[in-house]
C-alpha cells in the first residue's frame, strides 16, 4: 500500500516531539499513532524488519472500528472516546484521496483535510476551542511544534483549505452509504 509524503513527515514530526516513544507523542491531545505508523516505527527502531507480506491484510486493517467503511484506513485513534483519524482510500493500491475523521458511533465521517498535517492541526484548533484556559495553552504549544515543522519541512501544505484538497473534491469516483462532511 503507498503511502504519500505527509505520512513520513507526521513520523518525522511526532519523533521530534517525542525522540524516545513517537508514537504517544501527541497522547497529549488525546490521539495516539497507531497501524501503519506502528509498523513504521518498528522498521526505523529494529534493523531488518519488514511486515510479514502473509500479515499484510490484517495489518492494514488494525484499529478498525465497526461503522468504519472499507475506504477508511486508520491511523490515529483517541485515548479518551471513538474518534479517531484516517486516510480515505479509493482502492488500496492508490494514494489516498483525503484525510477523515470519524467520531465512531454515529457513522458519520468528516473530512479532515487534504493530508495528515493540515487534520492535525485542524483537530487541535477544534480542541482549543473547547479547552479551559490552561489546556488551551498546551494545545497551543504543540500545535505550533507542528505548524514550525510544517514550515521548516516546506513541502506538504499544511492550511485547511488549499488547492489540493478543492481538486480532490472534484475526483469523486462513488457515493457510498456512509456520511462523508
Amino acid at each position: 500500500m503507498p503511502f504519500p509524503l505527509d505520512f513520513f513527515r507526521m513520523y518525522e514530526c511526532m519523533a521530534r516531539l517525542s525522540p524516545h516513544d513517537p508514537l504517544t507523542a501527541f497522547s497529549v491531545v488525546g490521539l495516539l499513532a497507531v497501524g501503519p505508523f506502528e509498523e513504521l516505527h518498528k522498521m526505523r527502531r529494529f534493523d531488518g524488519y519488514l511486515p510479514d507480506p502473509e500479515c499484510q491484510m490484517k495489518l492494514n486493517m488494525q484499529h478498525r472500528f465497526y461503522f468504519d467503511p472499507p475506504e477508511f484506513q486508520t491511523l490515529f485513534i483517541s485515548n479518551k472516546d471513538n474518534f479517531h483519524i484516517g486516510y480515505w482510500r479509493i482502492s488500496p493500491d492508490q494514494m489516498p484521496a483525503y484525510v477523515c475523521g470519524n467520531v465512531g458511533v454515529n457513522k458519520i465521517i468528516t473530512s479532515e483535510g487534504s493530508n495528515l498535517l493540515t487534520a492535525f492541526k485542524n483537530y487541535i484548533w477544534m480542541k482549543q476551542r473547547k479547552a479551559s484556559r490552561t489546556g488551551a495553552s498546551n494545545l497551543k504549544k504543540i500545535y505550533d511544534e507542528v505548524a514550525k515543522f510544517c514550515e521548516e519541512k516546506g513541502d506538504v501544505n499544511s492550511d485547511r483549505k488549499n488547492d489540493e484538497l478543492i481538486k480532490k473534491s472534484f475526483q469523486v469516483h462513488i457515493s457510498t452509504a456512509e456520511n462523508i462532511l
